[in-house]
């Protein structure tokens, strides 16, 4: 369960945008209520960083612009972002919340005040699960975050294939230009 301190902020959890989660409902450690990560804030005061940002990428969104909707979204919080290795070993004890594509054992071993964890990704193999749970760090994940993204998808792909784009472009290929019928 996330520790008591947390708080959740009214935030819509069908947001499209790339920092959109859920808190993953299967571990024993973990919310069972889905919402969004950043929806979690902090109610006690102090000096140490809230949310540290680890330097990766995020399926192709630069870290600079993941790390403005965060700060969009939580202005009363601290965000740091560690550039390197090196920084995310420094940052790491202070920070609360841990975000990122990975959370290699190094971190999580200088993670002292670490309560959680928000991994990027929809799925949630391969991280230290055990640890976490012996740390009592919560865990969330992008679950469902691709939902939208599927479903247009499937939609396109159904209009291609009725429309008959496949053999279009067969035919472009083919520099065949006739016309032919299409469901």
């Amino acid at each position: 369960v996330v520790p008591p301190r947390w708080l959740k902020l009214i935030v819509s959890d069908r947001s499209p945008d790339p920092i959109g989660a859920t808190v993953h409902p299967r571990h024993r450690f973990a919310s069972p209520v889905c919402t969004p990560w950043y929806a979690l804030a902090r109610t006690t005061e102090g000096t140490m960083t809230d949310i540290l940002v680890l330097r990766h990428n995020i399926h192709g969104i630069p870290i600079s612009r993941y790390v403005d909707a965060l700060r969009d979204r939580l202005p009363d919080y601290d965000i740091d972002v560690a550039r390197t290795p090196a920084a995310g070993r420094e940052m790491v004890g202070d920070a609360t919340v841990l975000t990122g594509v990975e959370l290699p054992d190094e971190l999580l071993a200088r993670a002292d005040s670490l309560e959680l964890y928000a991994s990027i990704y929809a799925g949630y193999d391969h991280l230290p699960l055990s640890e976490l749970a012996e740390h009592d760090i919560a865990l969330t994940t992008a679950s469902g975050v691709h939902g939208p993204n599927i479903a247009e998808h499937v939609i396109g792909n159904w209009l291609a294939f009725a429309r008959g784009f496949l053999t279009a472009r067969e035919q472009q290929a083919d520099h065949v230009w006739q016309s032919f019928p299409s469901t």
